[in-house]
């Protein structure tokens, strides 16, 4: 390679200065010029190093590696490693992070391709870090097989991560037992699976294959999302706030405490498990929510019930809506149900707005709007002998509102002059 041709590539510019004779020049003639302006590679490489990694010593003198591992290995509190290129590991290595040390992939893709159960990451114990600007794929081995891209074992760390988008092809993305912030995660199998008290903040996950969006038994998520096409999106047996579960076949968010959070499912329940808060469930053909506790949610389905409950005589619905465009509104095994909208949308006999089942002992309905599409549908009837406390209701577009063949009221008392009454 000519002289001429090295410094333009080096400076990326064409000016008549470089055009001069620089073959007297000491520097050059250090490089070491031949006969034809040839340049000594190998000691412009040693002058000028280089490697895909680098730490900064602040000044902005780096120091390169050329694996990631051999950075880490020299990176200290306080340093940020960079990366210059994609890298692609196609042996058994993982990357361990450190405490306080930043990984910036600025854009960049790191790869593990290795045939076995290999994580690409691993946080250790007591270990405050963050990474950001880099993608992780995580590949090269069947489908169902195990080697994650971010693996963690521990409850007492914290990773913040930035900009970082991982892939696993084969199966579960990424399992962690710390705190996490930030992450974006696909996989052919779970995208985002939390095992022992894990928290996880502003995270996305998406499962393509089949697994879940997010699994996280005994954990809390926080303004997540979740999405899959063959199980639920997201299931948190802890707290799930300002979260997103969307899912083609399984249901939109199972959790025992729901708050600010929208279920969407196309075959399944749009929010299932315990109590929600301020929250809305959807469901093209099964249940808008199928849960134990509803309080100022909106649930909703196309061709299923809008809300069903398999807790008998427990569930408490307040200040809600619940409705179904071509079914009952609401059935299963009632207990409380106070201030709420039940509206069934559905121009059949059958489109009752609450329609309870066999278990359902005992009810307290009072104060809800009830509301039928046929008039010879019921506003409140039951499949078997069920007592209930009715007050205060509205009924809407029902002939004959009560079915009390079936239904059994057990206010027997008056209101006083103040109006109220001992139910």
């Amino acid at each position: 390679m000519s002289l001429v041709k090295y410094i333009k590539g080096l400076l990326k510019v064409n000016t008549a200065l470089i055009e001069q004779d620089y073959s007297a020049d000491p520097i050059v003639k250090l490089l070491g010029v031949d006969a034809n302006g040839g340049v000594n590679s190998g000691l412009v490489s040693t002058l000028i190093p280089t490697g895909v990694f680098g730490i900064s010593d602040g000044n902005g003198k780096y120091t390169y590696y050329a694996t990631l591992t051999l950075a880490m290995a020299a990176a200290v509190s306080g340093d940020t490693i960079e990366m210059f290129a994609d890298v692609e590991e196609t042996g058994s290595v993982t990357i361990t992070l450190k405490n306080e040390v930043t990984i910036n992939g600025n854009g960049h893709t790191y790869t593990l391709s290795v045939d076995d159960a290999t994580n690409a990451f691993t946080v250790p114990n007591s270990t405050r870090c963050k990474v950001k600007n880099l993608n992780v794929l995580r590949t090269g081995r069947a489908i169902g097989e195990t080697g994650y891209c971010f693996y963690s074992n521990f409850d007492i760390s914290v990773v913040e991560f930035s900009s970082v988008y991982c892939d696993n092809d084969y199966g579960t993305g990424v399992v962690v037992r710390c705190t996490i912030k930030g992450l974006n995660v696909r996989a052919y199998g779970n995208a985002l699976t939390g095992t022992v008290s894990s928290t996880m903040y502003n995270c996305f996950a998406e499962s393509y294959g089949t697994g879940s969006g997010i699994t996280n038994p005994t954990g809390n998520c926080y303004d997540c999302t979740g999405i899959s096409i063959s199980v639920t999106a997201i299931t948190c047996n802890g707290v799930v706030s300002n979260c997103i579960g969307r899912s083609t076949s399984g249901s939109g968010i199972v959790s025992n405490f729901g708050y600010n959070s929208v279920g969407i499912s196309t075959s399944g329940a749009g929010l299932g498990g315990g109590a929600f808060k301020n929250s809305i469930g959807i469901s093209t053909s099964n249940y808008g929510a199928s849960s134990s506790q509803l309080d100022n949610c909106h649930v909703k389905s196309s061709s299923g019930v809008g809300y069903y409950t398999f807790f008998a005589g427990s569930c408490i619905l307040r200040n809600s809506v619940i409705e179904s465009t071509s079914n009952v509104a609401l059935t299963g095994r009632l207990g409380t149900i106070q201030n709420c909208t039940i509206k069934s949308g559905w121009a059949n006999a059958g489109g009752h707005a609450i329609g309870g089942t066999v278990g359902a002992t005992f009810c307290y309905i009072q104060n809800n709007v009830l509301q039928v599409s046929d008039a010879s549908a019921y506003c409140l009837t039951a499949s078997g002998g069920t007592t209930s406390a009715i007050a205060n209701n509205t009924f809407i577009g029902s002939t004959t509102p009560v079915n009390t063949a079936n239904v059994t009221q057990t206010i027997t008392n008056t209101s006083d002059s103040q109006g109220n009454i001992l139910i």
